[in-house]
C-alpha cells in the first residue's frame, strides 16, 4: 500500500535547528456521532457538544495559542456551533478551516460503506463537489474561504492534492505519522515521519502532519511492527504490546485522547531531537462534552482531559522553551527558512516499495 496513496511524492522540508519548536492546535470540529458502531448514520449530526468548548479555548489563550477549527458540514450549517466559533475567530483567537465527514456532507451519491467514509476513497469528481459543497457553506457562516483542511478520519487519497488546490486550499494536515488504517480500507501513514513538506503541482500544498510517531530504542522498526498487517496476528499484536509497555517501541499521537501526559513529553522530546519544529497537538470537539467520545464518558474525565492539556502546554512553553504558532505562520516560516529535506526516510520508504 502505498504511503497516505500519493505521499510518496512529497517533498520533505528542514527548518534550521535555531528554530525553536512551535506549537499549534488543530481540532477535528464536528457532530456527535456512535464511536462505537461507526456506522456512519447522516441523521447524526447533532453538535450539542459547542456550547462547552469555551472550556478547552480558554486554555489555549492563557499560552498564546489560537487554535484552528477545522470544521465539517453539520458545524458550518448550525447557527449556534457557528456563533461560538465566530466569537473565537472575531477576537482574533482562532481561526476556521474545512474538516469533510462525507457522509454527513452533500451531495449524498455515494454508498455509506466504511470505504466510502474515507474522503480520498470516493470518485475525485464527487469528493471535489463535496468539499465545494463544504466551503461554501463555511463561507457563507463566516464571510471568508478556508484555506487550511484536515481530511474526516485522514482519508487523504490519491487526488485530494490536487483537488485542494483547485478549491484554494494551500495547507493540508490530513496525514497522521505513524498510523495505519489499511485494514478499514484508508491511507497508510506508517512510514511518514513528522516533518514538514510539499506536495501537488510545483509544490503548492504545504503539509503539517498530525504530530505522531515511534518512540524508544527500537522506534526505526515502528512502522514494521505497528503495520496493519502485523497487528492483525496474535503474535504480531502481542509484541507491539509488550515492546510498548516497555518503552522500547511506542506509538504515540500527539493528543490529549488516548495518550498520557509523560507520552506526549516522550514523543515531543525526541521528535526535537530528530530535528521536527512545528507540532500540532489535536482533539475532537465533541470531547469536550462527557459522552461523546470513548476519551471522556465523565465531567472527571473532561476535566482531566483539560488539564492533560494545560500541563502539555505548560511543558512545551515553558520547560521546552517553545513558542506558539499558526498555519499561516508556518507557510511564512517555510517560504524563508525551508529547504528540500535530503531524507534518508524518504529514500527508504521508496526503496521498500520496490
Amino acid at each position: 500500500m502505498e504511503l497516505g496513496r500519493n505521499l510518496e511524492a512529497r517533498t520533505p522540508i528542514e527548518l534550521p535547528v535555531e528554530v525553536k519548536p512551535s506549537l499549534m492546535v488543530v481540532v477535528d470540529t464536528e457532530e456527535e456521532f456512535d464511536w462505537q458502531r461507526r456506522n456512519f448514520d447522516r441523521n447524526a449530526t447533532g453538535v450539542s457538544a459547542m456550547a462547552e468548548l469555551w472550556r478547552a479555548q480558554e486554555i489555549c489563550e492563557e499560552f498564546g495559542l489560537a487554535p484552528t477549527y477545522v470544521i465539517d458540514y453539520p458545524i458550518a450549517t448550525s447557527p449556534d456551533a457557528v456563533a461560538v466559533l465566530r466569537d473565537f475567530s472575531q477576537r482574533g483567537k482562532a481561526q476556521i478551516g474545512a474538516h469533510l465527514h462525507a457522509w454527513v456532507n452533500p451531495p449524498f451519491d455515494e454508498q455509506l460503506t466504511r470505504a466510502n467514509s474515507y474522503q480520498g476513497n470516493l470518485d475525485p469528481a464527487l469528493e471535489h463537489r463535496k468539499l465545494t459543497c463544504l466551503l461554501e457553506a463555511i463561507e457563507t457562516s463566516f464571510d471568508e474561504r478556508p484555506t487550511t483542511h484536515k481530511a474526516g478520519r485522514y482519508g487523504f487519497g490519491k487526488h485530494t492534492a490536487e483537488t485542494l488546490l483547485d478549491l484554494g486550499i494551500d495547507i493540508d494536515f490530513s496525514a497522521a505519522c505513524g498510523y495505519d488504517f489499511t485494514a478499514d480500507q484508508g491511507p497508510n501513514f506508517s512510514r511518514l515521519d513528522a516533518h514538514l513538506y510539499r506536495l501537488g503541482k510545483n509544490g503548492q500544498l504545504l503539509g503539517i502532519p498530525t504530530t505522531g510517531g515511534f518512540t524508544g530504542p527500537l522506534h526505526d522498526f515502528g512502522s514494521k511492527v505497528y503495520s496493519q498487517h502485523n497487528l492483525q496476528s496474535m503474535s504480531g499484536g502481542l509484541l507491539a504490546s509488550v515492546l510498548s509497555k516497555s518503552r522500547i517501541l511506542e506509538r504515540i499521537l500527539l493528543s490529549p485522547e488516548g495518550h498520557t501526559l509523560d507520552k506526549m513529553k516522550r514523543l515531543t522530546r525526541a521528535l526535537v531531537q530528530r530535528g521536527v519544529r512545528v507540532f500540532t497537538i489535536s482533539f475532537h470537539s465533541p470531547t469536550v462534552k462527557p459522552g461523546c467520545t470513548p476519551y471522556t464518558n465523565t465531567a472527571r474525565d473532561v476535566a482531566n482531559f483539560l488539564d492533560k492539556m494545560r500541563r502539555y502546554f505548560e511543558f512545551f512553553t515553558g520547560r521546552l522553551g517553545g513558542i506558539p504558532t499558526t498555519p499561516q505562520a508556518v507557510k511564512e516560516l517555510v517560504r524563508q527558512q525551508g529547504s528540500a529535506k535530503n531524507s534518508h526516510f524518504f529514500v527508504s520508504a521508496l526503496a521498500s516499495k520496490n
